[in-house]
């Protein structure tokens, strides 16, 4: 089982070191990741049986189209197939339609990282796919639309040169969420308990009122799954290694001088369990130490909190073990398919107070962080080299119930045995096949010979 994971929303000042496991290659300074091309030569679909057919059996009159540029070379459509669940799925999604229906020559593009700012940075022509500046580039774009840009993402797009920042092709209509989560048995049996607990809301966990703590495994169940040396320290914070956990933001705001972490430097314990630690509820997470602290101080809420790192194998499954094996709230993000149940059920997100964006930009943190919708940014230029293509990429669209039922299938293929990428494959044909009727219009008109498309591309007149 791949229990590979990401940092794409919420931490934008993290340096993962699982940058440098990677073990890319270095020239100039650059860190050159081993990106490749994925093209599949077995089909999805048999355009035959296409419910629209007919609407589209003018684009088999056109195979194998390729974009063309303004020096007059050709070259295919560039997918993005970045490292996260429903990237690999979207993109495959994409792929299948380009590809199949449309009839454009096309690859997935696969990023081999889990930034959603190096999707970006491809699709502004950035030699760097690290740099913020775009110092060096180059005259095309490595990948030609992001599809799902994340937190980080976005705030790379905007902070890129103004002649280089890809354009906001469109917004997606679905959540993406990042925050801390429990499993739903977990809450069920606070609800059913005889002092109620709503365990997905924070105010069930002041510990001046409530004893959250009787439903959850003590914090040291922690140290029973998850070997000493996969978890990181707070020096290493502190040096930088894995996270800034901010300590001077936490020192202005709380005036709480009590910082020191325990168990060989691993765990944290807030003002609201400090005195007994036996009442303070475990909390796991991968990024925002500095979140987690500052939440817990305002909202007097009794968390432990410890952070894991990547593992022996770099794809976290020491945590992921841990957090399937054990009651904790733990720091996860959707849409994801890594811990989707065999029914297709998800762990249940932590209801936290509204962001407040402004305390956020200055490090103050006692709200939650805010949903966002995904971004869909293309090559500034893709307008002007391929009308059609630029009108399927600002077209696509998914909603919060396509994703929640596409990461339940990728779970129960893989619980079956497929691998991440052949489950992303095979879950983004079932949809294609089972959603004609949303997609049709995402396809925009291709004409027969002696018409030409209207301006809305969406039918064809006469030369």
């Amino acid at each position: 089982m791949n229990f590979s994971t990401d940092f794409k929303a919420g931490r934008i000042s993290f340096l993962s070191l699982c940058l440098f496991l990677l073990l890319p290659l270095r020239s100039s300074g650059i860190v050159e990741y081993p990106t490749k091309n994925i093209v599949f030569k077995e089909s999805c679909l048999n355009l035959s049986s296409l419910k629209y057919r007919k609407e589209f059996s003018t684009y088999s009159l056109y195979p194998n189209k390729s974009l063309v540029y303004p020096d007059k070379s050709l070259h295919a459509v560039s997918i993005p197939y970045p490292q996260w669940a429903s990237g690999r799925i979207t993109g495959q999604i994409a792929y299948i339609l380009l590809s199949e229906v449309m009839q454009y020559s096309s690859y997935l593009f696969d990023t081999v990282t889990d930034y959603s700012a190096h999707v970006v940075n491809y699709v502004a022509g950035c030699v760097d796919p690290d740099d913020q500046n775009c110092v060096l580039r180059n005259e095309f774009p490595k990948i030609h639309f992001t599809l799902e840009s994340w937190l980080y993402g976005i705030a790379r797009a905007e902070s890129l040169p103004s002649d280089v920042r890809p354009t906001l092709l469109s917004i997606q209509d679905y959540d993406l969420d990042d925050g801390f989560y429990l499993w739903k048995h977990v809450l069920d049996a606070g609800v059913q308990a005889a002092n109620f607990l709503s365990l997905d809301d924070y105010k069930f966990y002041n510990a001046e009122r409530f004893k959250p703590h009787v439903m959850f495994d003590p914090w040291q169940r922690i140290y029973d799954l998850i070997p000493l040396e996969s978890l990181v320290t707070c020096s290493q914070m502190a040096a930088g290694l894995y996270a800034d956990r901010h300590i001077d933001w936490y020192l202005q705001y709380t005036n709480n001088t009590d910082i020191s972490c325990h168990n060989n430097d691993t765990i944290w314990f807030p003002p609201a369990c400090s005195a007994d630690t036996t009442k303070c509820v475990p909390l796991m997470i991968q990024y925002s130490m500095q979140f987690a602290m500052q939440i817990a101080f305002f909202l007097k809420m009794p968390l432990a909190v410890v952070m894991v790192g990547p593992g022996r194998n770099s794809d976290y499954a020491e945590y992921f073990r841990a957090i399937q094996n054990g009651r904790f709230l733990f720091g996860y993000y959707s849409p994801n398919d890594v811990l989707v149940d065999a029914e297709g059920n998800s762990p249940v997100m932590l209801s936290l107070p509204p962001t407040n964006h402004l305390e956020q930009y200055r490090g103050l943190y006692r709200t939650g962080i805010s949903s966002v919708k995904p971004r869909n940014y293309c090559w500034r230029d893709l307008s002007k080299v391929d009308r059609h293509v630029h009108y399927f990429a600002a077209s696509f669209d998914l909603y919060t119930q396509d994703l929640e039922t596409l990461m339940g299938r990728s779970r129960r293929l893989q619980v079956a045995g497929a691998d991440t990428a052949a489950a992303a494959r095979q879950t983004a044909c079932e949809w294609v096949l089972a959603q004609q009727d949303r997609w049709r219009a995402w396809i925009p008109a291709i004409c027969m010979p002696g018409l030409a498309p209207d301006v809305t591309l969406h039918g064809c007149a006469p030369c």
